[in-house]
């Protein structure tokens, strides 16, 4: 472990918890900002699109407003399935109002008779962000791992970044396997990092 990430961390978490508190109706904001965005919506709407949110935990930042306005213009839509502590996540195809599943770490995840798939974008909780489209996570290595194996395979998914503004640092700490963002939405803007 990081103890600079790890400080970060114990810091990042009662803040987002304020943020949210704060701002009931983010997630809301950051879907009409998204989709009024042209080069951003017009990625995640291509033909062929799928886009991977994440059901979220308490205090992280609601993506499942974006992910109703994707399913609503066609896109197929996913949620990650956590398989194990230190296994990548799987994508399963999951629209808004169908039923989940309870995983590890609290948790929920499309069902097992839900067709596994690739993304071509991926929606990313956080603890922190930066301009330079790095991430502080909780830890685990999950989305890093994930990146890294989608990105090694060729797949090259589209990274985004969701949170709240307040939680944009001057710089993230990094570490050689930390996977960079593509994009950061907050409900306040959206931001290209340029990192590929």
């Amino acid at each position: 472990m990081n103890p600079l990430k790890d400080a970060l961390r114990r810091a990042m978490r009662p803040q987002r918890r304020a943020l949210s508190a704060a701002a009931p109706m983010a997630g809301q904001d950051l879907a009409s900002l998204v989709a009024a965005h042209p080069l951003l919506w017009g990625q995640l709407t291509a033909p062929g699109a799928v886009v991977a949110g994440y059901h979220p935990l308490p205090t992280e930042m609601d993506v499942l407003p974006l992910l109703s306005r994707l399913a609503a213009a066609g896109v197929t839509t996913a949620l990650p399935e956590v398989t194990g502590r230190r296994d990548p996540l799987r994508f399963r195809r999951w629209q808004p109002g169908q039923g989940l599943t309870d995983g590890p770490f609290k948790t929920v995840h499309p069902p097992e008779t839900a067709e596994e798939v690739t993304p071509t974008a991926v929606l990313v909780p956080l603890l922190a962000f930066d301009a330079s489209g790095f991430r502080l996570g909780y830890g685990g290595g999950f989305y890093d791992r994930t990146l890294h194996g989608l990105r090694a395979a060729g797949s090259a998914p589209l990274t985004i970044g969701a949170a709240f503004s307040g939680q944009a640092l001057a710089e993230v700490p990094t570490e050689g396997h930390d996977e960079p963002l593509d994009w950061i939405v907050t409900e306040l803007a959206v931001v290209a990092c340029g990192q590929r």
